[in-house]
């Protein structure tokens, strides 16, 4: 058997889909402050960087473990990629609820 640390993201991911929880935790282990870091900088709001940080994982979680993930790339830019469209979405959001209410604080 081969050591969870010295495995591929290739082979971590196929891992994980098949039931070996270690293998994911292997892939947060050496991704998450690279991820948590660009996410950060971009939202500049921790509490928002936390929550797109939770949620590109989970989503990570639920397309490698319903067979959707493929391996068209690196796992560091697949993972990458959901977070930086979490980003526009989470940023969209914001503008939004400004201008919402900004609206709402204008005199009659």
């Amino acid at each position: 058997m081969v050591k969870i640390t010295s495995m591929t993201d290739a082979e971590l991911v196929k891992a994980y889909a098949q039931g070996n929880n270690d293998a994911f935790d292997q892939l947060l282990k050496k991704y998450s402050d690279k991820v948590f870091a660009y996410i950060i900088r971009t939202v500049k709001n921790e509490d928002v960087a936390n929550d797109i940080f939770q949620d590109t994982f989970v989503k990570a979680i639920l397309t490698i473990k319903q067979g959707r993930y493929t391996e068209n790339g690196k796992f560091p830019a697949w993972i990458t990629g959901r977070q930086k469209l979490k980003i526009c979405r989470a940023a969209a959001f914001r503008k939004s609820m400004y201008s919402t209410a900004k609206s709402f604080r204008k005199p009659p």
